[in-house]
């Protein structure tokens, strides 16, 4: 069993616990400051985690890339994505976008992500789009030309986050690929130069929490500062980074348990803080910490419990490990 790499272990369970506490307080314009701050880097975190594991894989065939990605990725968006959607009547109440559409808007749903009845799911393709299109740019280049290329790539994917040509193009969330190809392209270039950035930024040392938090922080009140967002990410990214190195060197367990969940606290956390979010809160008025604090704990155990579930069925049961297949667990 291939060993896993425990800063990225670490990123992935930040991460997700940031996703699920920035939906946790989403109605409460008392944390707003606290929201703003989880939103300014935890997407662009995502998508570094995945430029850091991305690898030049075969484009096609059965252990292609596409293969491989669209069952990681596209399967559960439109499973997942069409249960919800084709069950939309009974599930009126706990999801709150929902309304009366017609069936033949399925398709339009599924092709324009931010319109998807599941939120969060707009992360999925446009993942997907941005792997394709940073692994056909490798495909492009000799590998003498590899450095030429690699910077060529990383240019190219700033100049698109600034500029962004695709702002307003919905389909396909063409606009966020614009926007976050970027990150991705950034965690592919720490990986390749991991150990130099570290000692450049001093990443390891004791000091880098507090000074970086400092920073993160101040970055929030800076909202009409040129490149604020990519400011703030990065500096939120780097952060992590160095949340990671103390959680490593210090030897923490406390995140321990939940290694190998993060994806599935992402496909299934927002359904049940949805859900008790509106009958807590909205129809019962139950105070907004006593529903926050649940929607954490549920947003948190509930898919780890979905995850232990589906791995037991999945050695268990034969037929079991397509269910397993259709939410790309």
């Amino acid at each position: 069993m291939k060993q896993r790499d425990p800063l990225i272990s670490f990123l992935q369970i930040f991460g997700i616990l940031l996703v699920v506490l920035g939906h946790s307080f989403i109605w409460y314009p008392a944390n707003n400051v606290l929201r703003d701050w989880i939103y300014s880097f935890h997407m662009p975190l995502f998508f570094f985690i995945s430029g850091y594991l991305f690898k030049n894989f075969d484009l096609i065939g059965r252990n292609g890339f596409l293969m491989k990605k669209t069952r990681r990725l596209l399967f559960p968006y439109i499973f997942i994505s069409s249960v919800i959607y084709f069950s939309g009547y009974s599930l009126r109440k706990s999801i709150v976008h929902l309304g009366s559409t017609p069936i033949s808007k399925w398709g339009h749903m599924l092709a324009y992500p931010f319109q998807n009845m599941v939120l969060p799911f707009w992360f999925l393709p446009t993942l997907f789009i941005v792997m394709v299109i940073v692994l056909c740019g490798f495909k492009l280049y000799n590998k003498r030309r590899g450095v030429i290329v690699g910077t060529a790539i990383i240019v190219l994917s700033l100049i698109l986050h600034i500029f962004n040509p695709f702002k307003g193009v919905l389909v396909l969330n063409m606009e966020w690929v614009s926007e976050y190809l970027v990150y991705f392209v950034l965690g592919i270039m720490y990986h390749s130069k991991q150990e130099k950035i570290n000692r450049l930024l001093f990443l390891e040392s004791k000091y880098s929490v507090p000074i970086l938090l400092f920073l993160s922080g101040e970055l929030l009140f800076l909202k009409d500062f040129f490149m604020i967002d990519l400011c703030a990410a990065i500096i939120g990214i780097l952060l992590s980074i160095a949340l990671g190195y103390r959680y490593i060197n210090n030897q923490y367990h406390f995140f321990h348990h939940l290694e190998g969940s993060s994806y599935a606290i992402y496909l299934f956390s927002w359904f049940p803080q949805v859900y008790i979010q509106q009958i807590l809160y909205v129809e019962n008025h139950v105070h907004w910490l006593m529903v926050s604090l649940l929607a954490i704990v549920l947003g948190i155990y509930l898919p780890v419990t979905i995850w232990g579930i589906v791995k037991w069925l999945k050695q268990h049961f034969q037929y079991s490990r397509y269910v397993a297949i259709l939410i790309g667990l």
